[in-house]
């Protein structure tokens, strides 16, 4: 569409930085948020909900994760260190997973299959970090400038506003269900995945809260081709119980459903008896929650004209890697320092039009984003069959499990978030 210049707010010029707007307010959104405002770049942050709020109990963080963490601002990493769990076991601080056999029916002791420790870059070793999401969240959100954020606003569309005659010179009119509006020169959607995109189980767990709760994991499966997940989630002791269903979810609009105690235990039925008392340690009522992914679905493109997607939104991933928050951490460090990148550029060439600069930049964060992230949606599946002796190649050999798992979680790890930064600066610029 065609608006009247008087209609429209002034483009971004030399004197005045382009404007962004985020749509949703969970980690990735926060993250971008705090990223954009320690480079001074101007943006409004929006979010359905009324007010700060992230669901769910433990998330962990691998070193590539917290690498990028500093790449958006070091705060960020001091914030999660305030909240941070490790191993409690002194001699187990670097063990990122140790694998036990709990389906067999042996009392006592489980026996160790393997263990996978975590490092950093080639060389490095690093503990494993994880914390509980609301504790991460309030710290994050100290972070986040006063009056930058708007609750209750409801995306219902986006309009490319073409101003005046230059068919380059376009601005963005972002349209909420209020009624209100807000003129933009970027948007970034940061608002997750609202769609379905042997033992043949496992159980995980960890500590969080300082080691007050206990973040636990278990997986099942129920017969069926297609694939939903649940988890159940108390209000002391957490944990997630994740089958597959051939039902399809209940309820597009909501991620979580009510359950109860007893579906778990029934789940695990047959176990063994450590994992019998684990799911005896649970309370009454317990949340379902659904775990989708973009492996069937993925999305062709993360934007299109000064439009793009970060985070689940673009690449949701199931939970088996413990890397999909590191990968939205890891977009916000890109997708900041390229935008970056274009407010130099900006400042220094008045001649170029501000919506050809966006276009590029964003088109900059997508080459250097797209393949890893969907590799990471493909891999986690992957290794969510191998933890479930679901997988044809691995089947319950311990050797071949930790192979498979190790190459693909240093490829994870070991990502260098400094090296991408400047793949990102370098296409822009290439582009120009």
């Amino acid at each position: 569409m065609t608006a009247n210049i008087g209609d429209v707010p002034p483009a971004a010029s030399a004197s005045k930085p382009f404007h962004t707007v985020i749509i949703g307010a969970g980690i990735t959104g926060i993250t971008l948020a705090i990223a954009l405002h320690k480079r001074d770049i101007p943006f409004t942050l929006y979010d359905q909900s009324q007010n700060f709020t992230e669901i769910g109990a433990g998330i962990a963080f691998s070193p590539n994760a917290v690498r990028a963490m500093e790449a958006c601002d070091p705060r960020i990493r001091e914030g999660l260190n305030k909240v941070a769990m490790g191993n409690l076991w002194k001699e187990k601080e670097a063990v990122y997973f140790a694998f036990l056999d709990g389906y067999t029916r042996t009392e006592g002791k489980e026996d160790l299959m393997f263990s996978i420790d975590r490092t950093g870059s080639p060389g490095e070793k690093a503990r494993g970090i994880g914390c509980h999401r609301a504790q991460f969240l309030e710290e994050m959100v100290k972070l986040v400038p006063s009056g930058s954020a708007k609750f209750g606003k409801r995306l219902t569309g986006i309009d490319e506003v073409a101003v005046g005659e230059g068919v380059d010179d376009k601005r963005l009119k972002v349209n909420f269900q209020d009624g209100s509006s807000e003129w933009t020169d970027c948007v970034v959607g940061c608002d997750g995945i609202k769609s379905r995109s042997g033992p043949e189980g496992h159980i995980l767990t960890f500590p969080v809260a300082k080691g007050k709760l206990m973040n636990v994991v278990a997986v099942s499966k129920v017969e069926g081709a297609n694939r939903s997940v649940m988890s159940y989630v108390p209000s002391l002791k957490f944990a997630s119980q994740f089958r597959d269903d051939s039902r399809p979810w209940p309820d597009e609009s909501r991620l979580t459903l009510p359950s109860k105690k007893a579906d778990a235990i029934e789940a695990f039925a047959g176990w063994n008896p450590t994992v019998n008392k684990i799911t005896d340690m649970l309370l009454g009522n317990l949340d379902r929650w659904g775990i989708f992914d973009t492996y069937d679905y993925p999305a062709s493109t993360y934007h299109t004209g000064c439009l793009c997607i970060v985070g689940d939104a673009a690449h949701a991933s199931s939970p088996h890697h413990g890397a999909g928050a590191g990968a939205c951490i890891e977009d916000a460090a890109v997708l900041a320092e390229v935008l970056l990148e274009a407010k130099h550029i900006a400042q220094n060439n008045n001649g170029i039009e501000v919506s050809v600069l966006l276009e590029s930049a964003l088109a900059a964060y997508e080459a250097v984003r797209l393949e890893p992230t969907q590799w990471l949606v493909a891999s986690s599946r992957k290794a969510g069959n191998i933890y479930d002796w679901m997988d044809p190649n691995c089947g319950r050999d311990p050797a071949r499990m930790k192979e498979e798992l190790l190459w693909r979680h240093h490829k994870i790890w070991h990502a260098d978030i400094t090296a991408m930064i400047e793949e990102s600066k370098q296409d822009l610029r290439r582009r120009l």
